[in-house]
């Protein structure tokens, strides 16, 4: 339970904890800026409501050991996929410099193509 009348303190609380948008609007009735408050942080505080079942947390455990290395070769793969592919026609999202992120996709944006272009991809 939290209890503040600082709506920013709330807010990124909230949020922090993986309330969406639109539960977090309830909380919020009568406040004024509600809706310009709440845009400040959509989209830019990652949740951090990371629940599992306790036979998912035993599961998991025990693979503790070797989540780094694994984690590495992921990094490793997305990094020879993203030096192979040619960056005169594609754009990569930024990775942000205070992160490590283990990636198992590779996202891209085609600037340089027309819409019919795109579809042809």
């Amino acid at each position: 339970m939290l209890g503040t009348n600082d709506i920013d303190f709330f807010l990124r609380a909230a949020f922090l904890s993986g309330c969406y948008e639109t539960n977090i609007k309830k909380h919020l009735i009568d406040h004024p800026e509600k809706q310009e408050k709440i845009n400040q942080y959509v989209n830019k505080i990652p949740p951090y409501n990371l629940r599992m079942s306790n036979m998912t947390a035993a599961l998991l455990f025990n693979q503790f050991d070797v989540l780094e290395e694994k984690a590495q070769k992921h990094r490793d793969m997305y990094k020879a996929l993203h030096d192979t592919l040619d960056k005169t026609h594609l754009t990569f999202p930024p990775i942000h410099p205070n992160t490590t992120p283990t990636l198992d996709s590779i996202q891209f944006g085609l600037p340089t193509f027309t819409v019919d272009e795109r579809k042809e991809v």
